[in-house]
C-alpha cells in the first residue's frame, strides 16, 4: 500500500536542486581544484575537510528544507505502524536485492577489485574514526536522502511514479561514485550497479511509510551495520 504524501513548495524544489549542485559538484569539484592547486585547505584533514563539506549541506538542508522535512515528520508521527513496517520490510527488499545483485556481478572479474568508494570509507575509518562514523550514519543520511528521495524522488513522484523511482536510482547510485570515475578510470563508474539495492529500497521506503524520515533512519541503519562490519576488519 502507497502512502505517498508529501509534496514539496516550489521555494523547497528550487532549494533542493540548488544544493544537490551544490553538495554533488561544486564542493567537490572546488576542493579538488584548490587541492591540485596548492592551497593546503586551511591546514585541515581530509577527515575534517569531508566533515566541514557535510555540515555545510546539512545546514542548507535545514535552511532549504526545513519545512518540508517538519511536514515529513509529522507524516511519521500520524502512521507509526506505516513507517516501522516500511523500516523493516525495506530492510528484507535491500538483503534480498543486495543476494541478487551480488551473485550476478560475481560472474564477471571486474567486481572483484576493491570499490574505490569503500576504500576511501576504510582510509577515513584508519585515520579519523570519530568524523567518519558521525558523517557516515548520522550526517550522510540526513542530507543525502533530503537530496534524492526528497528533491528528486518527492519531487518527480507526483508527475511519474515511474521516472520518479528511474532518475532517483540512477542520480543515487552515480553519485557515490561519479568522482572516481571522472577523475580515475572511468570503468569504475560500473560499480554505481552495486548502489542500486539500497537506492530501490529507499525510494520503495519512502513510498510504502509516506515520510522521508523512514528513509533518513533505514540509511542510518543501514551505514551503522556496515560500519560496524568494517571496524571489525580494522
Amino acid at each position: 500500500m502507497r502512502h505517498m504524501t508529501d509534496r514539496l513548495k516550489k521555494s523547497e524544489e528550487w532549494g533542493l536542486l540548488a544544493l544537490l549542485v551544490f553538495h554533488i559538484f561544486v564542493f567537490p569539484m572546488g576542493v579538488s581544484i584548490a587541492v591540485k592547486d596548492g592551497w593546503d585547505m586551511f591546514g585541515l584533514s581530509d577527515g575534517q575537510l569531508n566533515f566541514a563539506y557535510y555540515a555545510i549541506s546539512l545546514a542548507l538542508v535545514f535552511v532549504f528544507a526545513g519545512g518540508y522535512l517538519r511536514r515529513s515528520f509529522d507524516s511519521l508521527l500520524d502512521r507509526p505502524g506505516d513507517a516501522l513496517a516500511g523500516f523493516l520490510l525495506a530492510w528484507g527488499i535491500y538483503i534480498l536485492l543486495n543476494m541478487v545483485l551480488g551473485r550476478l556481478l560475481s560472474l564477471f572479474p571486474f567486481f572483484s577489485n576493491e570499490n574505490p568508494n569503500q576504500t576511501a570509507i576504510e582510509g577515513s575509518a584508519r585515520t579519523a574514526r570519530s568524523i567518519m562514523i558521525a558523517v557516515t550514519v548520522f550526517m550522510a543520511p540526513i542530507v543525502e536522502e533530503t537530496i534524492f528521495r526528497g528533491g528528486i524522488f518527492c519531487g518527480l513522484y507526483h508527475k511519474s511514479r515511474a521516472l520518479a523511482y528511474a532518475v532517483c536510482i540512477i542520480a543515487f547510485s552515480v553519485y557515490h561514485i561519479w568522482q572516481y570515475a571522472a577523475f580515475v578510470d572511468v570503468k569504475y563508474l560500473l560499480f554505481a550497479l552495486q548502489y542500486i539495492p539500497a537506492s530501490f529500497a529507499l525510494c520503495w521506503c519512502y513510498e510504502r511509510s509516506g515520510s522521508l524520515w523512514t528513509c533518513i533512519f533505514f540509511h542510518m541503519s543501514v551505514n551503522a551495520v556496515g560500519v560496524l562490519q568494517l571496524m571489525t576488519t580494522l
